[in-house]
């Protein structure tokens, strides 16, 4: 009986796995249909019990054995679907409570999850080496939860084939699971991992080369970069641990091992000599070298003293390591970066390059390394820092491969200059910063002694007709321009003590320009040239005003000469990059000491000869510049711009002359590229940076105006994004205008036309930048005169401003497109009075009816910013506005009854999502105004604010997750009333901007003189001002409105014009609040003293200090 019951049992497995096999091929049927519903299906079958297992069994199971070998005749591509979904059944049904797990859906039984875990195991010995990367994966995702309690097994299951060394397939695939196992593990977990597994793993380290049993000998390296790569995730994980108490039990429990680590290590050193020859050779060499790099990084300080590893061992294993650096650094240095073929696009199986380039880039990353263990450093790079700086300057060489690609590709060349982090020539500068920044008493007489041997080397190769020759030259350039910084600070300090600097940056200035900008032209090399122009211009710093002349002439000379090639151009267009805004920098610090100090601190004549000469040379940039445009590649002119944006942020009036040769040629990049990230906003902000040049501005707007508008008009005809864009550069002219008639001129050419796309586009970004240009057009007219510019109807030109702010603010609106109305409204009360005044009680309703749909807070933000102007106009008048104006109670008014009560709680609840010091300043004095009204309505207890959330007490140690929240339902607010709620945010504005305050005298050293009599004359303007208003504002709201167009809705930059004229920035935000909460205090009979329990600790700390320094 119990033989065909087992039987019968294994007949219906075997019928359910065939059915599963024909469900996974319907899903990659090409039938649609097919594949859906086969989908569904499986999605379905998640819930039922034992599909978990028969996934498993189809993934990777081996139950036939025919002929001695584990067979089940089921395609790959079925079994790596199985994998697949094998995957994702754990992921979200193995254990519930976890981030994936489907809410709802039955966790996986016990009984199944050992069936799973009882099978799988068997799937790492497969010949297929991605189904045995799928099944490390599942074994590892189920270690997660159920290693070691539930799965007390695993390791020994792994550990069994890695013991045997018999089957290769085997080994791999448990080193694998391994491997994953270690980036897999929760904190707790890797403790009991380490001792258990790195007695075998070092097992396999120390096994012979040859191989043994059934691995030869290619099979034992892969077996062998699998144990590295093993010991490197175990070490890096501590990297990534938080608990210092787990990190030290890792650690300890390393610890004896650390031993075996550097011995294994210097085995594979001492025997590389196939180091850059063969492809398991590189490979395990690479896997060493990452090994050791975890090794030292981790565990720096048990590894020197002799104490766990001994100096022998330690010593001896380092001088193998500089010797494979060595050898590998001057083979590519020898071969110019060219590999051998075994090597030519090697990878290893996880996608990264196998190659001697490689092995150099992981030796220097293994030195940097080491450089930051002081010990380590101390005694083994310092004695060998002079070699260590050769090979990082002599690697920096431009490779043949390199070479080949950007005389064939200009592009690539700028885009390897540009983006190139990853080379042996980037982690050669990064080498050289690092080494620098540690040695800097030494590295700088070190650095000097290489580069002049590389030099000296190159004029030998070049005297010899040595094609190569200019090679050494331009990687030393290279290498010089990547400390530059650090070499122009040691010359300085130097030169301040009387001293010869280690690096004599003038003197080195000189060699080039004798050596690369008079050579004649059969002598150069364009790599080599160009690499002069921006290595000289990173100097520039330390030069004399005769070499930085020597410098710009070489680089404007460079882009106005037609014969020059293209890699010299681009040199000249990075040294202006570096350059011109170093001599500005430089002249106008000199000027600011000046100011700050007298004239103690005089701008040098050296730096005055520099910035002159600049100046007197800008036209002929703009000319070489301006010719570049016109036949440049699409990389360059990312740079070529970039250049531009530098020269003209300068000084823009030289560019008025060459305005009509550049604005052409700009739009036409800017329009054929407007959906170009890097391209297209370098264009525009080159036209932004002309627009701000008030020389250039009326000049630039007749130029494009035109065509903007021909835009505007056939929107509908455009590429994409061309209409946003162009809206954009349209407000850029208008908010840098100023001479109202080309402002006027480009109302009267494109305004219609922008105010229709602002009412009837349906795209987001049209609405907004069209809003934001009108907004610009505004402010341009600075008034009311704006209704007839051009012989305009005033009637149609008011109805359009109030059609697009209507139409924005309707509750349906894309909230991104209501994000911009706000400003414009700000701008609408504020210019326009007469027509806007009399629309107060409507602007409000349609505000509050924007209010209850908004989800955004900043749009929330943006649209109370309209109340709080509304209320430094005149406080009173705006909550007797609000107070009269009743809404049906609702869940989206939060059940208000009338608009005051709506606007304070959006108010109260949205403040803290204001942001800028312009809003925050003008938020947090308007709710102060609004309390001292004390109007009836506000304090007569009827409108009831959310206080502070009330603690649901919890189980010592418990921490409040989802479930628990559930289980205790939504959080709990007291109830406080309004003066209540505004006073605890006012004490929080005034806390902020007491903290904010003191950390701009600490950065200020006690803040500048210059300021202070900034905001004295800013105080006898506010006194002017204020003569017949003692407490700000009061009278009528639309009297105020039409008299003092106070109101700003610019919300979005605190340095807009607007912003800083208005009188409402001249406020000081603490003395304001500090002198209103005493003022309160004196006029409300103790109303802060009524509400104090209502404050949290530090609020009322913060009063408390008010009042304490009143009472002094």
């Amino acid at each position: 009986m119990s033989d065909g019951g087992g039987d019968a049992l294994a007949q219906q497995q075997q019928q359910q796995q065939q059915q599963l096999i024909q469900l996974l091929t319907a899903c990659v049927s090409p039938d649609e249909h097919a594949r859906k519903d086969a989908e569904r299906m499986v999605q379905s079958s998640g819930a039922v019990f034992g599909f978990g297992d028969l996934l498993c069994r189809t993934a990777f199971g081996l139950d036939d054995v025919v002929d001695g070998h584990h067979h089940l005749n089921i395609p790959m591509d079925i079994r790596q679907l199985a994998a697949l979904l094998l995957k994702k059944y754990v992921r979200e049904r193995w254990q519930v409570g976890e981030h994936f797990f489907i809410e709802g859906e039955p966790m996986t039984s016990v009984e199944e999850k050992m069936a799973i875990r009882g099978k799988i195991c068997a799937g790492l010995r497969m010949k297929d080496s991605k189904m045995r990367t799928a099944c490390a994966l599942v074994i590892a995702q189920i270690a997660t939860h159920d290693w070691p309690e539930e799965w007390e097994g695993l390791l020994g299951e792994l550990l069994v084939p890695i013991r045997e060394k018999r089957d290769v397939d085997h080994v791999n695939g448990a080193l694998r699971c391994m491997s994953m196992l270690c980036g897999d593990l929760e904190e707790r977990q890797l403790p009991k991992l380490v001792p258990e597994l790195f007695p075998d793993l070092f097992g396999l380290l120390q096994a012979s080369d040859d191989g043994l049993n059934g691995i030869d000998k290619d099979q034992m390296t892969m077996v062998k970069c699998r144990a590295l790569d093993v010991t490197r995730g175990c070490y890096s994980n501590l990297g990534m641990i938080g608990d210092d108490q787990i990190r030290f039990q890792i650690k300890e429990a390393a610890k004896p091992f650390l031993e075996s680590n550097f011995v294994a290590y210097g085995n594979i050193f001492e025997f590389r000599s196939d180091v850059f020859e063969t492809t398991g050779g590189c490979t395990l060499t690479l896997s060493a070298l990452k090994a050791m790099q975890a090794t030292v990084q981790y565990f720096g300080k048990e590894i020197t003293g002799g104490q766990v590893v001994s100096e022998q061992t330690f010593g001896g294993c380092v001088e193998r390591f500089f010797h494979v650096f060595e050898k590998a650094a001057n083979r590519y240095v020898q071969c110019r970066g060219v590999e051998v073929d075994a090597l030519d696009d090697c990878e290893d199986d996880m996608g990264d390059k196998v190659s001697n380039a490689a092995v150099v880039t992981q030796c220097m990353e293994l030195a940097m390394t080491m450089i930051e263990s002081t010990k380590i450093a101390k005694s083994c790079i310092q004695p060998r820092l002079k070699s260590l700086v050769s090979i990082a300057v002599a690697t920096s060489l431009t490779t043949d491969d390199q070479l080949e690609t950007w005389e064939d590709d200009v592009n690539q060349f700028v885009a390897d200059e540009e983006d190139d982090y990853q080379s042996v020539r980037a982690t050669s500068g990064i080498f050289l910063a690092t080494a620098c920044a540690k040695f800097s008493k030494i590295f700088y007489v070190v650095f000097a002694e290489v580069v002049a041997e590389l030099f000296s080397q190159s004029f030998e190769e070049q005297n010899n007709n040595d094609e190569n020759w200019w090679r050494r030259r331009e990687a030393a350039l290279l290498a010089v321009g990547s400390v530059s910084d650090e070499l122009v600070e040691q010359d300085k300090e130097a030169r301040g003590k009387n001293m010869s600097p280690a690096f004599d940056c003038n003197a080195f200035l000189n060699e080039i320009i004798r050596s690369e900008f008079t050579a004649t032209p059969t002598s150069s090399n364009p790599f080599l040239k160009g690499r002069a122009l921006w290595t000289a211009s990173r100097l520039a710093a330390a030069a004399s005003a005769e070499g930085a002349n020597a410098i710009l002439d070489a680089s404007v000379n460079a882009l106005n000469d037609q014969s020059a090639q293209f890699p010299v151009k681009i040199g000249a267009c990075r040294s202006l990059i570096a350059f011109v805004p170093m001599a500005i920098k430089s002249t106008q610090k000199s000027k600011k000491d000046e100011k700050e100090v007298g004239e103690q601190h005089q701008i040098s004549a050296e730096d005055q000869v520099k910035v002159q000469k600049l100046l007197s040379r800008l036209g002929d940039v703009y000319q070489g510049l301006g010719h570049l445009l016109t036949d440049a590649t699409e990389e360059a002119l990312v740079l070529i711009l970039e250049a531009l944006l530098i020269v003209v942020n300068c000084d823009g009036d030289a560019a008025l002359q060459w305005l009509s040769l550049l604005a052409p040629a700009i739009m036409r990049i800017w329009a054929e590229n407007v959906r170009d990230p890097f391209l297209g906003a370098t264009a525009r902000d080159v036209i932004q940076a002309l627009a701000n040049q008030p020389k250039c501005n009326a000049e630039l707007t007749q130029l494009l105006v035109p065509e903007l508008a021909r835009v505007f008009r056939t929107p509908e005809e455009q590429p994409e994004m061309l209409v946003e864009a162009s809206l954009d550069i349209l407000a850029c002219l208008l908010k840098a205008c100023v001479d109202e008639n080309v402002a006027r001129g480009a109302f009267v050419a494109t305004f219609e036309n922008v105010a229709t796309l602002a009412k009837t586009s349906d795209d987001v970004g049209i609405v907004q930048n069209a809003l934001d240009a009108m907004k610009a057009f505004l402010r341009a007219a600075k008034g009311e005169a704006i209704l007839s510019w051009g012989g305009s109807d005033p009637s149609s030109v008011s109805r359009a401003y109030l059609d697009a702010c209507a139409t924005s603010l309707q509750p349906h609106c894309e909230e991104g497109a209501a994000l911009f109305v706000a400003p414009l409204l700000g701008q609408m009360i504020r210019r326009l009075p007469s027509i806007i005044g009399p629309m107060i009680p409507e602007m409000c309703d349609a505000v509050c009816a924007r209010l209850q749909t908004a989800t955004r807070p900043m749009l929330i933000a943006s649209l109370l910013c309209i109340f709080a102007r509304l209320a430094h106009v005149d406080a009173n008048a705006l909550v007797t506005l609000l107070a009269s104006r009743e809404i049906q109670p609702s869940p989206e008014n939060e059940n208000s009854k009338t608009q005051l009560e709506f606007v304070l709680k959006k108010w109260c609840e949205g403040q803290p999502d204001v942001h800028g010091r312009f809003d925050v300043k003008l938020t947090s004095t308007a709710l102060g105004l609004i309390l001292a009204t004390q109007h009836p309505t506000l304090i007569d207890g009827s409108i009831v604010l959310k206080g502070r959330p009330i603690e649901v007490e919890l189980p010592p140690g418990t921490i409040r997750t989802r479930s628990r929240a559930k289980q205790t339902g939504p959080e709990q607010f007291t109830q406080v009333s309004a003066p209540s709620k505004i006073i605890s945010l006012l004490a929080d504005s005034l806390a902020e901007a007491k903290e904010l305050e003191a950390d701009e005298w600490e950065e200020d050293d006690g803040g500048g003189g210059l300021n202070g009599e900034e905001f004295d004359d800013d105080d006898e303007n506010d006194d002017e001002d204020d003569d017949d208003e003692p407490t700000g504002w009061s009278g009528d709201i639309f009297e105020k409105i039409m008299l003092k167009g106070l109101l700003d809705g610019d919300f979005f930059d605190d340095e807009e014009a607007d912003d800083k004229d208005d009188p409402i920035d001249d406020i000081e935000l603490v003395p304001f609040l500090e002198e209103g909460f005493k003022r309160l205090q004196s006029t409300t009979g103790g109303l802060l003293d009524a509400v104090a329990n209502d404050l949290t600790e530090s609020q009322r700390v913060t009063l408390t200090k008010v009042f304490s320094s009143s009472s002094r």
